[in-house]
């Protein structure tokens, strides 16, 4: 009975108007109903992550219309947000003139539920006040240029996970090495682009549960479920690396950068002033041995 049940259940998802679908924890599609491919442009034997579903769906004229100057800024400061909170609902206008209402449900493994309904006739009318709402919203909790969370988004969030049970995470504050030297040299258009260029590195390199930010000018910050001293280290030490082969305006391929790093594991019972604090001192004590460098923060007592 139960398998007839199930297939039952299948059954009606696959016939329902409503677009279904789930990812796993990589955000790669696992399942998909007929309506969902539908909607996105995808073949029954495609399975591609959000970020490459979205590009299809952009080359093939279907899914959510993307008016942006940048598609690949947009989809780098979207999968930043992608998965942050355990629920969220999304508008969207559709290539086919459609209005859709898509949740994203983060389960326990780590993937994601999309579920998608139609809510043309009943979005059309309120629709400039609620995109006028959302776009006050997001400027509200993102830096402008880097399109990272900004200082006050990422205080409010820092608090949260500290509320959270658990077995604690690392807090990091970096400061890009010498960035005023790049200001006076090659002037502040070139500063803008190092600070969005080093922003796509935060974004590449971390996961979809962890939190970057731009702290203030050329300081940025991160929250990183890794608890573990060393996978911390080794996984900040790549972000090293990467920031000294990145290249961020391709006129200027002399132009090279570094990262100074002061890192802190937050345990049950911290405070935000005094994480901040203390790896505030580490990124002090990194830049005074040199820079280019991780500093981990003692432990306290």
């Amino acid at each position: 009975m139960l398998p007839e049940r199930l297939a039952a259940s299948a059954d009606l998802f696959e016939a329902s108007p409503q677009l279904f679908a789930a990812f796993d924890a990589d955000d790669r599609l696992q399942w998909a109903n007929s309506s969902f491919r539908a909607a996105l442009g995808l073949q029954a034997d495609e399975f591609p992550t959000w970020a490459e579903m979205m590009r299809l769906s952009r080359q093939r004229g279907c899914g959510p219309v993307i008016d942006v100057p940048d598609f690949e800024a947009w989809l780098a400061s979207t999968l930043g947000r992608r998965g942050k909170r355990s629920y969220r609902a999304i508008e969207s206008r559709y290539r086919d003139g459609c209005w859709v209402l898509m949740t994203e449900t983060c389960l326990p493994n780590g993937g994601m539920l999309c579920v998608g309904t139609d809510v043309t006739n009943f979005f059309v009318a309120g629709r400039e006040l609620r995109e006028a709402r959302d776009d006050a919203i997001k400027a509200a909790v993102t830096d402008e240029l880097t399109q990272l969370a900004n200082r006050r988004s990422f205080a409010a969030q820092l608090e949260d996970w500290l509320r959270e049970p658990g077995h604690g995470f690392g807090l990091v504050l970096l400061d890009i090495d010498h960035f005023k030297r790049i200001n006076d040299q090659w002037g502040h258009k070139v500063g803008d682009a190092v600070l969005v260029a080093f922003a796509g590195v935060l974004r590449s390199l971390i996961r979809r549960d962890d939190v970057a930010a731009r702290w203030g000018g050329e300081e940025f910050a991160l929250l990183l479920r890794e608890h573990e001293p060393q996978r911390l280290l080794a996984l900040l030490e790549r972000l090293l690396a990467a920031v000294r082969e990145m290249t961020p305006v391709g006129r200027l391929p002399s132009l090279r950068c570094s990262t100074s790093a002061g890192v802190v594991l937050a345990l049950p019972g911290d405070s935000a002033d005094e994480l901040l604090r203390r790896a505030d001192e580490a990124l002090y004590a990194a830049k005074h041995a040199g820079r280019d460098r991780l500093q981990l923060a003692p432990p306290l007592g």
